[in-house]
This record gives structure tokens, C-alpha cells and sequence, in this order.
């Protein structure tokens, strides 16, 4: 590679003056490519620890499989035992989780943070499954004299992406309720809106359920799923 005009700016090292990193962090997003392009790449070779940024993305299953899958091929086993020797991982709670929900229904448990791109992102993953796409959403926090124009944007763009029904718990929530429409239910309490959800979920439903901290929204997951006979299954995203 040609070097700049102007070197001044700029300092050179050599492989002598390399310092050898004690750990190799490899980051890797959905869509990285298919298994044998990442072994060409030897970039399973390099790693010492992975992780899959924007895992909120749709793709990211795949992405998991085939990284799973280099990283079987380079330490000499076949897939079902790796794929078995993390079936215990459940990811971060709260954090795009999925876990079984009443009528064997799906939730997604994305209720530690939410602000609207983390939102939208959420809804994404939401409306790439199949079956009918709800909403579950608690006050989004801290976004000061916006807040109104912006959970109503809230509704708008989970309109836009396909949910089928809203469900809003507290002011701002409320707000985006009525600028949902029809389908669209505003509650005073938590326990309130899990016990509509509750009368109305089925088999076909996958509920995003998502707020800020103060919205306390991990509360609606606990009522939802007090009731439901857990199999221990429960996946990030």
C-alpha cells in the first residue's frame, strides 16, 4: 500500500516493534457469510473469544450456526456435539430473550432497556418470525420534551413493520396506543395489561415485550409466564 503524501503525521512500525495481543477478540455481525469463506479467511484461526454484534439483526441464527460450525471444524468435532455442549446457554436476560409464553405462545423478553432505535430493532426481530407479531411496550425514559412525538413515531413504525396489536402501559405508552388505532390497548397497570394479554394470546402469537428500566416491564414477563410449564428452553436472539 502506497503511503501518504505527507508521512509526518503518521508513525510506522515494524514487525519487530509488534506487541503480541494476549487475547484476539473477533467480532462478527449477521450476514458475516457461509462457514468455508470464514475458514478461508482463517478467521476462526485467529479468535480467542467471539461475539455477534447487532444480534438483533435478522440473520443472526445462521450466523450463530455457522460460526458454531467453524469453530466445530477447527477443534475436530462434528456439529451435534458442539451444538449439544451449549444447549444450556439461555444469553443475557431481558436482553432479546426468547422463552416460552402461555398457549405455547412466543415471548420475547427485551424488557431491560429500550429507547425508539433499540425499539425498532426489537420490532424487526419481532416480525421476522412467523406467526402474528404483538407488541408489549412500557414508557421509554429520558427522552425529554420529545417523549410524546416519539412514542407516537413508536406506533407508526410497529405499524409499519406489520404488528398486529399494541399494548401500552403507562403516560407515554398510553399515547402510543391511541395513535395505533383499533388494535391498539392502553392499561393503568402491568398486572392489568397481563391479564388482557393473557385472555386473548394463542399458539400463533410471538410478543415483543420492551420499556425502559423504570417501566419495570420485566414484571409483565413474570406473570406471563408463572403460569406456563417452563422446559428450561429460553434463547438470545
Amino acid at each position: 500500500m502506497d503511503r501518504p503524501a505527507n508521512p509526518s503525521n503518521f508513525t510506522y512500525l515494524s514487525d519487530a516493534d509488534a506487541i503480541p495481543a494476549d487475547s484476539v477478540l473477533v467480532v462478527l455481525n449477521p450476514g458475516w457469510g457461509d462457514t468455508i469463506q470464514a475458514n478461508k479467511a482463517g478467521l476462526t484461526e485467529a479468535g480467542d473469544v467471539f461475539t455477534i454484534n447487532k444480534a438483533d439483526k435478522p440473520g443472526v441464527e445462521q450466523t450463530r450456526k455457522d460460526l458454531l460450525e467453524s469453530l466445530a471444524l477447527l477443534a475436530g468435532l462434528d456439529l451435534a456435539t458442539a451444538v449439544n455442549g451449549l444447549s444450556g446457554f439461555s444469553g443475557v436476560k431481558g436482553r432479546l430473550q426468547i422463552v416460552s409464553g402461555p398457549e405455547n405462545s412466543r415471548i420475547i423478553d427485551d424488557s431491560y432497556n429500550a429507547n425508539p432505535d433499540s425499539l425498532e430493532a426489537g420490532i424487526k426481530v419481532l416480525c421476522s418470525f412467523k406467526g402474528a407479531p404483538w407488541l408489549a411496550l412500557g414508557d421509554m425514559a429520558e427522552l425529554g420534551s420529545e417523549a410524546a412525538d416519539l412514542h407516537r413515531e413508536a406506533a407508526t413504525t410497529a405499524q409499519r413493520h406489520g404488528v398486529r396489536k399494541f399494548f401500552g402501559v403507562g403516560e407515554m405508552s398510553c399515547l402510543a396506543s391511541e395513535e395505533f388505532g383499533a388494535a391498539g390497548a392502553c392499561y393503568d397497570s402491568i398486572d392489568d395489561m397481563a391479564a388482557s394479554i393473557l385472555s386473548q394470546i394463542d399458539k400463533d402469537v410471538n410478543l415483543l415485550v420492551k420499556g425502559s428500566r423504570s417501566a419495570g416491564m420485566e414484571r409483565l414477563i413474570g406473570l406471563l409466564t408463572q403460569s406456563t410449564n417452563q422446559t428450561g428452553d429460553s434463547n438470545a436472539v
